[in-house]
């Protein structure tokens, strides 16, 4: 059985329209299509060049791009608080190596060697609230993202296969000389492929429109835990 379009309409697609599947024994688009050789058909792109998801694909590209430099800047503060833990121990043990040599300094070098050892403990105890409370967090959202990418590069590519059968179909037509059950069948990929561009392209647009919402919360809900880390 084949599928039909039905177009209802998004709030969140400023009145652009929205595609739902429903079973069909026919496929639709501007007319009727039940196996029969229509002339005048219409070629015109599906929602793949719609402006509002066009928009939110360029918000969710900058989205992306901002929490790859977010992660990288919390790797390289969580490295350095890694660093601050090593560097406490060499200057511990420096400060006890000075203090050896001389019976009355074992006392400044045992007091040198417990503030040592509480600034790298310190350290060692953010670098791991960082890992736990913010970086963990923050790769769970890039593996969203991640998803949501895979999807956008599945209907890149069959906008191109889209495009494909939009150009065939139309040279085919306008050769008269073209095979009817070629025409057919081409015909017949060309609307399963703007169906299945309309189909991942609705998905895609209420995956963006939910991120939309998210993004704010998400950058905050961070910055929170951010703030909170510094307090400790």
């Amino acid at each position: 059985m084949a599928r039909q379009r039905s177009i209802s309409r998004n709030p969140m697609s400023r009145g652009k329209s929205q595609v739902k599947l429903v079973k069909s024994p026919s496929l639709l688009r501007t007319g009727s299509f039940t196996g029969s050789v229509s002339a005048d058909r219409d070629l015109e792109a599906p929602a793949a060049d719609d402006e509002t998801f066009d928009a939110y694909l360029t918000r969710f590209y900058m989205y992306e791009q901002q929490m790859f430099e977010l992660v990288a800047l919390v790797e390289f503060h969580q490295n350095a608080l890694k660093q601050a833990f090593e560097d406490g121990g060499a200057m511990s043990e420096a400060a006890l190596r000075i203090g050896s040599h001389e019976m009355h300094n074992r006392v400044a070098s045992s007091l040198v060697w417990s503030n040592m050892d509480a600034a790298r403990e310190r350290a060692r105890d953010l670098a791991l609230d960082v890992e736990a409370s913010l970086l963990g967090p923050i790769r769970g959202d890039m593996l969203r993202l991640a998803e949501i990418r895979k999807r956008v590069d599945a209907r890149r590519k069959t906008e191109k296969d889209f495009k494909h059968y939009t150009t065939k179909l139309a040279e085919l037509k306008a050769n008269p000389k073209t095979d009817p059950a070629k025409l057919q069948r081409n015909e017949i990929k060309y609307e399963e492929t703007a169906l299945d561009l309309e189909t991942e392209t609705a998905r895609l647009t209420t995956d963006f429109c939910a991120l939309e919402k998210r993004r704010q919360e998400l950058l905050s809900q961070h910055f929170v835990e951010w703030q909170a880390i510094q307090k400790r």
